[in-house]
Formats: structure tokens, C-alpha cells, sequence
């Protein structure tokens, strides 16, 4: 499709030194043991037509590209670069895009800059890629994604993320994302995720930073994890006036599915919140916090102004998790958990966390936690997502994905 600046296919190997310019596809790479190496910048003047766009970089059935130099491709729906087909691509400088930033279906893409998009994904990797970015991630249009992974594969960002809308997005059994940096979201709206950094169905996502996350919506979430899902933070989450955390068993982005699993949500610095509802965990889901706002609040299973303080020992589980005092809807038969670390709420408490022993030189730390009520969103957007899943159905591998043509903005 399209004019091409630099083809190569059926194991042709092409260097160019200097730099390439198309208005259609700047390098076209096909085919295993094709190789195109360019040592200067990329564009691609090429905008979308209907739902296909044209890319400074393309990579398909195992070819192989190396770029010393920028990609650019800023002209509508243009994606800086597109790998596809156990491809690989490795770029040693920064990518600007319209489009996808990088948008990777079971490839390998290594960046050495940064990463940044008008209106889409900065980063979207699917069916088991491995994108490695050694720079920032910016996502600028009003409602453009930071980072997004299904389907298995793994993400690793060795810097910041900040964004319009949803910052870090995650689905799919092995799929995996890490930040090394801080995550910061400036207006989330999107109604099916609701959150600045979200996963789903057995995912994994790691900060290191903090998390920022602000919204117009207070029953949106700083982080959300849902279906066996696990976040860790291991700065602070500021989610200005709504719930810093949010962790439900139930997968409810998986088409024709229901599963309950253990969620985790764990953030190890600072957080800052709606205090009358800091946390919600049900379904099984927990949450495990280093240190909660004094006064503050959960709601576990629905059960509304559960007391993140020591005096609380009637919803207080006793021994759950080491370290930490346990609080739940019901100690006979709880749906969900939400921990604060103990030296952060008393610091001399006997063993046995539902019997605290405070002495006159050491009073209880009287610190709490967030909350809020789950609830789901509605398709009212332009467009959605509608995750894909990779799954194993009676030894064969099925890959669904749901990437809708909204998914394709027009």
C-alpha cells in the first residue's frame, strides 16, 4: 500500500547513510533475513486513509530494522513504527507520531529516546512483543493513552509517563509493564477504564515512581486492578479528590467471561485521597498501603465507612498478612482486604493485631485509608477499548483481539 522510501523483502539487505523522507511508508521491511539499516532520521508524510496508516518504520515477518536517527510521522494517524510478525526493530534516537508512537504485534522494539503521540498510544504492544523504551513516554491529545499491553507481552519504560488520559493500561495472562520512572495523568474521562493506571485479567504492572492521576470524576481511581491482577507502587499515588485504589476480583473487560481471582494492589510511599472512600477492595481483591491519611476511609464489598484506624477491631482479620493490621467487611467471612502497614498505624502492638497494647509514651498512629464504589462504565466514548485476551482453549492457543475499529479514530 502506498509509496515506500526504502523497501527491502525476501531477505534483501539495504544501508543508507542519510537521511529518508516518503509520503508514504519511510522503510519497508519484509520477510526473514531482510534487513534495512539507516544511519540518519526517518519520516513519513503519509496520512491515514480510512483505517490504514502509513508509518516512518515497517516491519513484518521477521525482518529486522536499525535506525540511527529520529522517526517522524506527524501527519494524521501516522505511527512512528509498526512491527509486525515476530519482527524486530531497534531505533537509536526519539520517535514522534500522530498515531502509535509504536504499535507491536508479537515483535521486539528497542528505543534509546523518547517516545511521544498526538492522539493515540505512545506505546501499543500486542500477542506476546517485548518493547523496551530508554526515555520518556508523552501521550499529548486529549484523550491519548500512555502505555498499553495485552496479550502476553511485556513492556518496559526506563523513564517517566505522562498523559492526557489513561497512563498505563494492561490485559492479558503473562502480560506485563514496568516503569522506572513516575507516572503522571492530567484529566481522565475514559469511562471503561477510570483510572491512571489500570490492569486486567491476570496482568502485571510496576512503578517505581509515584502516581499522579487527576480527574474531573470522583468515581474514578488512581490505580485499579481487577481478575487476578497485580499493581505495585513503590513511590506514593496522589488521586487528588477521588479514590487512590481500587481492587476487584471480577475480570469485567473479557468478553463472554467471568473470573474471580486474587487482585492485589501494593503502594509503598505516600497517598493522597478522597479520605471518606481511600480504598475499595471486593471480590477477593486486597489492597496493601505503607500508611493511610488520618480519618480515612474504605469500602470492602460494598460495605461503605469502614475505619482505617487500630480502634476499628471488630472489622480487624487477625494474622492475614504478617506486618500489616488487616482490615475487612467481615472477619467470619470476608470478600476483600485492605492492609496498612503496622509500624505506620501503631508503633508498639502486640502480636496479634486485633488486641493493639498502645503504652502512655507510644499512642496509636491513627492513620487510615482510601476508598470507593465500583461501578461500570458506559461505551459513550468516540471510541473503546474492548481488551483482547490470549487464551488456552483445549490445548489450542486462541488470540481475541478486541481491537475495535474505535480503537482506529477517525
Amino acid at each position: 500500500m502506498g509509496l515506500r522510501g526504502v523497501l527491502a523483502e525476501n531477505g534483501a539487505n539495504v544501508t543508507v547513510i542519510g537521511n529518508v523522507t516518503s509520503d508514504g511508508y519511510g522503510v519497508y521491511a519484509d520477510g526473514y533475513g531482510t534487513r534495512i539499516a539507516v544511519i540518519g532520521d526517518v519520516e513519513s508524510k503519509g496520512q491515514m486513509i480510512d483505517t490504514d496508516a502509513f508509518s516512518a518504520i515497517k516491519s513484518e515477518n521477521g525482518a529486522d530494522v536499525a535506525v540511527k536517527g529520529n522517526i517522524k510521522a506527524m501527519e494524521f494517524g501516522g505511527f512512528g513504527v509498526y512491527a509486525e510478525y515476530d519482527s524486530k526493530v531497534t531505533v537509536t534516537g526519539n520517535i514522534e507520531a500522530s498515531g502509535d508512537g509504536i504499535l507491536s504485534w508479537g515483535s521486539a522494539v528497542t528505543v534509546t529516546g523518547d517516545v511521544s503521540t498526538e492522539d493515540w498510544q505512545a506505546i501499543e504492544s500486542y500477542s506476546s512483543s517485548n518493547v523496551i523504551v530508554h526515555g520518556n513516554i508523552t501521550a499529548t491529545g486529549g484523550d491519548a493513552f500512555g502505555v498499553v499491553s495485552f496479550n502476553g507481552s511485556n513492556i518496559t519504560v526506563v523513564g517517566d509517563v505522562a498523559t492526557q488520559d489513561v497512563g498505563v493500561l494492561a490485559g492479558g495472562d503473562g502480560t506485563s509493564i514496568t516503569i522506572t520512572g513516575d507516572v503522571v495523568v492530567k484529566n481522565i474521562f475514559n469511562p471503561n477504564f477510570k483510572s491512571g493506571v489500570y490492569a486486567d485479567y491476570n496482568s502485571n504492572i510496576k512503578i517505581n515512581g509515584n502516581v499522579t492521576a487527576i480527574s474531573g470524576n470522583t468515581n474514578f481511581y488512581g490505580v485499579r486492578a481487577l481478575g487476578g491482577s497485580a499493581i505495585t507502587v513503590t513511590g506514593g499515588v496522589n488521586a487528588a479528590s477521588f479514590t487512590v485504589a481500587c481492587a476487584d476480583g471480577k475480570t469485567e473487560t473479557l468478553v463472554g467471561d467471568v473470573v474471580m481471582k486474587n487482585t492485589l494492589i501494593e503502594v509503598d510511599g505516600t497517598i493522597s485521597g478522597n479520605k471518606k472512600n481511600i480504598a475499595i477492595a471486593a471480590n477477593g481483591g486486597e489492597i496493601k498501603l505503607d500508611s493511610v491519611p488520618s480519618g480515612a476511609l474504605a469500602t470492602i464489598d460494598g460495605k461503605n465507612n469502614i475505619l482505617l484506624d487500630p480502634s476499628n477491631t471488630v472489622q480487624i482479620k487477625p494474622s492475614h498478612l504478617k506486618g500489616y493490621i488487616t482490615y475487612t467487611d467481615s472477619t467470619a467471612k470476608p470478600s476483600g482486604f485492605v492492609s496498612v502497614k503496622m509500624a505506620n498505624v501503631l508503633d508498639t502492638r502486640a502480636p496479634n493485631p486485633v488486641t493493639p497494647t498502645p503504652s502512655p509514651a507510644v499512642m496509636p498512629d491513627n492513620t487510615p485509608l482510601p476508598g470507593g464504589s465500583v461501578d461500570t462504565g458506559d461505551n459513550s466514548r468516540r471510541w473503546m477499548w474492548a481488551v483482547g485476551a490470549a487464551l488456552l482453549v483445549d490445548g489450542a492457543f486462541v488470540t481475541m483481539q478486541i481491537r475495535k475499529k474505535y480503537l482506529v479514530k477517525k
